[in-house]
């Protein structure tokens, strides 16, 4: 905030303050000690237009323009309460909501860790080996069937599987997870207990199981073709859900900054806490990790959230 001169009158000071806003530059006056009143701009870089206008101002206050802001800078002042009061009720309202058990509140949220819980389950305690149960379970979920390793393999096509009808294969490598790393179901389910039942509740279940889809998606196919692409096909046996739950962290990243209507806002250390582990994937701190899921799913989340802002 800086002040950029003074003003005689506090009638011509509230006057100049008010046509300022009708520019969309914010200010104020205030009383010195010398009687005359300071006009400060808030924004540094309004300050050099606020000294055209000034000067402006004092050659003439009284010409219509500055006597008839008053009526406008009054709306604009009104719309601004009735925005906060809204934000305020926003945010009131979801935390009642949180208040409440996550029991009917986020549907979509708990199926998902029920379902990811279940298969992790059963690839654990069913066996990973050749002709067990937890083994088929997981091959009938990866992206491309261990049937067609050899045609992937030859041909490069990471659709290969999916070409041959079997369609879910694009979205249920999300539910399994690493057998060797219990954690590994523990981490994602948690977060997304954080992260994704606040989003549900907020957007309703119908949008956030179609933003879900779209993100799990995303990582997947962006694991699959980045392994590809990039790693000669090593990492195209992926698991887990954190492809989905970056997409929903991106999303509510951006929703915090851009979207103040949205009455959610993250957590500064839940987004230091996930955009460092993010690069702390990507440097191989972490051993095998999905990074391009990770990646794709951020940017899904995100441009989602972008699409949408002032919309959900």
């Amino acid at each position: 905030m800086r002040q950029i001169g003074k003003i005689e009158s506090a009638t011509h000071a509230q006057r100049f303050v008010d046509y300022l806003l009708t520019l969309g530059i914010s200010g104020k006056f205030e009383t010195d000690s010398d009687a005359a009143h300071g006009i400060w701009i808030h924004d540094e870089g309004d300050v050099p237009q606020s000294r055209t206008e000034l000067e402006a101002f004092r050659s003439n206050p009284e010409e219509s323009r500055y006597v008839e802001a008053g009526r406008e800078a009054a709306e604009i002042r009104k719309m601004e309460r009735l925005k906060h009061e809204e934000r305020r009720k926003n945010i009131h309202n979801m935390r009642e909501k949180f208040s409440s058990p996550l029991s009917g509140n986020a549907p979509i949220t708990k199926g998902i860790v029920v379902i990811c819980a279940i298969v992790t389950a059963i690839g654990l305690f069913g066996g990973q080996k050749e002709g067990q149960l937890g083994r088929q379970v997981y091959d009938a979920m990866m992206f491309v069937a261990p049937t067609d390793i050899m045609a992937y393999a030859n041909t490069g096509d990471p659709l290969v599987s999916i070409m041959r009808g079997q369609v879910w294969r694009v979205l249920t490598p999300v539910f399994p997870h690493s057998t060797s790393m219990v954690l590994h179901v523990f981490f994602n389910m948690y977060m997304l207990y954080v992260l994704g039942a606040p989003m549900e509740i907020r957007i309703g279940w119908k949008k956030y199981l179609l933003y879900s889809l779209i993100f799990a998606i995303a990582g997947n196919l962006g694991q699959a073709y980045g392994a590809t692409l990039f790693d000669g096909g090593a990492g195209i046996r992926f698991v887990g859900y954190s492809g989905a739950l970056y997409g929903i962290f991106g999303y509510m990243w951006m929703k915090t900054w851009y979207d103040p209507s949205f009455g959610i806002r993250l957590p500064q250390s839940t987004i230091f806490i996930l955009v460092g582990w993010f690069f702390l994937c990507w440097i191989g701190m972490m051993g095998n990790i999905a990074n391009y899921a990770h990646t794709l799913g951020l940017v899904a989340g995100m441009l989602v959230a972008l699409a949408t802002l002032g919309k959900d």
